[in-house]
Order: structure tokens, then sequence, then C-alpha cells
């Protein structure tokens, strides 16, 4: 109305001044300090203004309404109608924190999926202040994410009640989001006093959760995981639309010793033996390819309970040169070693998902699982697959026992692509 009437904004208040008296002060009017002025900009200073006159009689403020709620369900204010302005050059960390405490995924794999989603949650309101809360074997991962504020730990077999005064004893928090299913998951936020629970409805759960975020409907087609945790932040108010969102978290280095190209192999996965490639076709693909690329060094990856498969697969690769870091690494050096390499050889791991969200390509081989749904993000990765009828079946072993989906993919056809790919380096180089 003030832009409309070209009329000045005057900042008023009323001061007590004794008994049954009261001083009515009229401030400067406010500006936005531009030629032309905003809705936003005078706003903006206005809310400046009334802290000034806040601040010199606290007392006579009078709060006629919950001037901080937080909106149900859009708390993420990116859809709220009165929107999000600050003055330039405004001290951010000055905001009051909105604390929200995200419940990961707890797979590696599944984690890394979930960062797009964190990264649209992160950018859902200015204030925010965002702690993830997860298996102690995943906190290196989140404390590697800059869109993370803080991590809360718990132990594997934790009870209930230890894990929610944990949570108690961390802060207060105003929302918790479960990227998880369980009812244990929620019972362990409920019981931490959390006013504010969200998440689908998973197995008897629904009534804990304070918001429910809807289920997909059955005839769409199958859609990625990613996916599914991005429309769980969309729920919450987040913007989920921008392509920033899956950017690398912490971006490739390529960085290697002079003259050399380091390429990962990942031939384990914990899950079963029906998403393992046989070893002896990784050490096909790495004789292959070292013929036509001398300067390669192999780099083995794996969990620490593939030991012993690291230490058969290196006996295989015999005089090809590489380097056994199977169950060698923790999280945060693996995070190092992948950031290092130009590319990654691997079956459908977790390690993948990490190599995806760092923006290290992948030459990945799918057997008994489906790249629509648990596919590495991004366009610089090749998927090897042999389709079978019974494919995919999503089982830790093959029920038939003779492994068709993953034994008819061959070394040569992995290593034709493993080539393009080093070639594809050659010429960005």
């Amino acid at each position: 109305m003030a832009l409309r009437c070209d009329a000045p904004l005057l900042p008023m208040a009323v001061y007590n001044d004794g008994l049954a008296r009261w001083k009515l002060v009229i401030y400067p009017p406010v500006s936005s300090g531009e030629k032309k002025a905003t809705a936003e900009g005078l706003t903006s200073m206005l809310n400046i203004a009334v802290e000034v006159l806040v601040r010199r009689a606290p007392a006579d403020w009078f709060w006629v309404h919950n001037r901080w709620k937080t909106p149900k369900p859009d708390f993420l204010l990116s859809k709220y109608r009165r929107g999000i302005v600050l003055p330039k050059g405004y001290d951010g960390s000055r905001l009051q924190p909105f604390n929200l405490l995200v419940r990961s995924p707890n797979w590696l794999g599944d984690a890394c999926m979930a960062m797009p989603a964190i990264r649209a949650l992160k950018q859902g309101r200015p204030d925010m202040r965002l702690t993830i809360f997860c298996q102690a074997n995943l906190k290196e991962l989140w404390s590697a994410v800059p869109e993370v504020d803080a991590v809360v730990t718990k132990a594997k077999k934790e009870g209930i009640s230890s894990v929610a005064r944990r949570i108690r004893e961390s802060g207060y928090y105003d929302v918790a989001v479960l990227f998880t299913n369980s009812t244990r998951s929620t019972l362990e936020l409920k019981q931490a006093g959390i006013p504010r629970l969200v998440g689908y409805h998973g197995s008897l759960r629904s009534r804990m959760l304070h918001q429910v975020c809807p289920e997909p409907v059955s005839y769409k087609p199958p859609e990625h995981h990613a996916y599914r945790y991005l429309r769980l932040a969309k729920f919450c108010g987040a913007k989920t639309d921008d392509p920033g969102l899956f950017s690398p978290t912490v971006p490739p280095t390529g960085a290697a010793g002079e003259g050399t190209i380091r390429v990962g192999i990942c031939a384990g996965a914990e899950y079963g033996q029906a998403k393992r490639w046989p070893m002896d076709r990784f050490a096909g693909v790495a004789a292959a390819v070292s013929v036509q690329w001398p300067e390669v060094e192999w780099q083995l990856f794996g969990a620490p309970g593939e030991k012993a498969m690291g230490e058969t697969l290196s006996q295989m690769l015999g005089n090809v040169r590489h380097r056994n870091r199977v169950g060698a690494t923790t999280l945060t050096e693996l995070i190092a070693e992948l950031r290092a390499c130009r590319l990654l050889v691997t079956n459908d791991t977790g390690t993948m998902h990490l190599a995806a969200a760092l923006g290290v390509p992948t030459v990945s081989i799918f057997g008994s699982t489906e790249p629509v749904l648990t596919g590495p993000l991004g366009d610089r990765h090749r998927i090897v697959r042999h389709h079978v009828p019974c494919s995919p079946c999503f089982k830790r072993e093959c029920p038939f026992g003779h492994y068709d989906c993953m034994t008819g993919v061959t070394a040569e056809q992995v290593a034709r692509l493993v080539g393009e790919e080093l070639g594809k380096g050659l010429v960005l180089a």
C-alpha cells in the first residue's frame, strides 16, 4: 500500500511512561536503501526497525499471535505465501535456528541416494540447522556432507530408551523427518519427545507420525529410490526441481602420481552373492585394460568383512599393477581414495553409490537388482546387465544356484566400456 500511494512507512511505538501514562514515539521513515523500493526490501527494513523498538523496552512488547509458528505441513517455507527475505549483508547465523533432525537410512548406498533430499531440506529455510541421526558406521559419511550441521549416532543393538535419551541430550528439535520405514526408528524419536514426526506410513507406525507422506499411485512407473526421498522432502515444503541437488557432494580430484591413472574395483557386495560378479571376470577386465592402458593402477575396495575376497582377487591379478585396499580403509579414507580415481568398476554396492555421490564415473554390473530403482545417480555411469526371465529377483542368493544374470556378463563387455570411459577422460584432460 505504501508503494502504491508513494507514502512513507513510519515505525511507531507506545512506551510505558509512568502510572496510567504512555508515550507515543514516531521514528524516521524506513528505507530499503534502493533507488526503486520493493515490498520485500521495505519489509525486511521494517522488521529491523521493529527489532529496535522492542529492544528499547522489551516489557512493553505485546505478542498478539504466535509470530514464529511452524506451518503445517510445509514447514520448509519455500511454498509459504509470505516468502523469505533477508537484508543485504545480513548474518544468517543471528537467526534463531529451526532445528531439524533427519533419521538416515541404515545402508551406505541408501544414505548416498538420500543426499539430494538432504540438500533440498537444507535449502528450505535460511534458519535451518540440520542434524543427521544415523548408525555409527555412517558418521564419517554424513560429517563430510557440507549441508549437515551435526551428526548424532546410535549403536546397532542399543535399546530404544537409551537411543531416545541420547537424542534428547543432543538438543531440542522442532521436527524430525524419517527416511526409514521401521516402527522401531519411529519409537526412538517418539520417546525422545520431538513434537512433530514426518515420514511414510511404514509398518504399524502411522499413528505415531504427525504428518504421513502419501505413497505414489501404484500404476505409475517405478521410481529411483533417490526420488522417493525427494518426494518426502517436497511433502515438507522443499523445492525439489533444482538440478544442483544431484551435484557431487565432494567433487573428485582425479589426483594420482605422475603418469598414473587410478581405476577402482569393488568386487564385493554385502547384500549377498546374487549381486556379485565372478572375481575372475574382474581380474580379466583388469588384465585386458592394462594391456591397452599400462599406466592404470587398479585400486581394490571393499568392506572390512571382505578382506579374504580382496586377497583372493589380488592373487588373481598377479603382476597387474594394483593396490589391495579391501577392508583397510575408514569411510573417510575411502572417500579420499575414491576421489582420486578416474573410474570405478563395481557391483551394485554402497561403494558404487558413494562414487556417484562424489562425481566419479562408474561401470556397474547389475543382475538380481534393478538399476531403474537403485542405479548410480548421474549421466556419467554405464550399466552392464544380462537379462534373464527371473531378473530382477532382489534375492540374496540365486534360487536356481547358477546366477545366469551375472555370469552372462562377459569380461570383454566390461573391458570395452572401461576403455571407452578412460578414452573420454583422456580427451577431456
